[in-house]
């Protein structure tokens, strides 16, 4: 049957395809390829053109599948905020990234005590575009299509110079609607 969700999920996966062969035809990714030499661009090859030919739900389950045995299953980027050098250098007291879809806020180190003003922390802003998360009903259950809720979420991050904000160094304000 040709449903509206269907014909949705067909579309996306018209513009994904397009928008795959697009970038693969970037200067930037022709001018990384290692003429005889499989490499990330090989890869990245293959996997676009084996998602060209595979549904949204099959992709989907890949990547779930994948994220959960293969990787840690993290979506957070806090140890990446570690490995900044201005962090290891204790050059920075604040990491801040942003537009990878979730606001958290982590702390890294602290020195002495948890109050303590010298201490790094992680803030990440998310995104200010729609999100769209995957109902967790179906998502648990195994070969069952997934189904995206839209809602939209903003962080709005403030940091203060000594003595503003009545001594505090940051303030963090989310919402989120549907």
């Amino acid at each position: 049957m040709n449903t509206p969700v269907r014909r949705t999920r067909n579309r996306i996966k018209k513009d994904l395809d397009q928008v795959c062969d697009e970038f693969l035809n970037t200067d930037f990714v022709r001018k990384a390829h290692k003429a005889f030499k499989f490499d990330t661009v090989d890869a990245l090859r293959l996997a676009v053109k084996i998602t060209d030919r595979t549904s949204l739900t099959t992709i989907n389950e890949l990547v779930n599948w994948l994220r959960n045995n293969m990787g840690s299953g993290e979506i957070s980027y806090a140890a990446h905020a570690l490995d900044e050098s201005a962090v290891q250098k204790d050059q920075a007291r604040f990491v801040v990234y942003g537009h990878t879809h979730f606001h958290e806020i982590v702390p890294l180190d602290a020195y002495g005590y948890l109050s303590d003003p010298e201490s790094q922390i992680y803030i990440n802003s998310g995104t200010w575009h729609s999100y769209y998360a995957i109902a967790a009903k179906n998502h648990l259950k195994i070969h069952q299509p997934d189904e995206f809720v839209p809602y939209q979420s903003m962080t709005y991050l403030a940091f203060y110079k000594d003595g503003e904000r009545g001594g505090k160094s940051f303030e963090a304000w989310s919402g989120t609607f549907a």
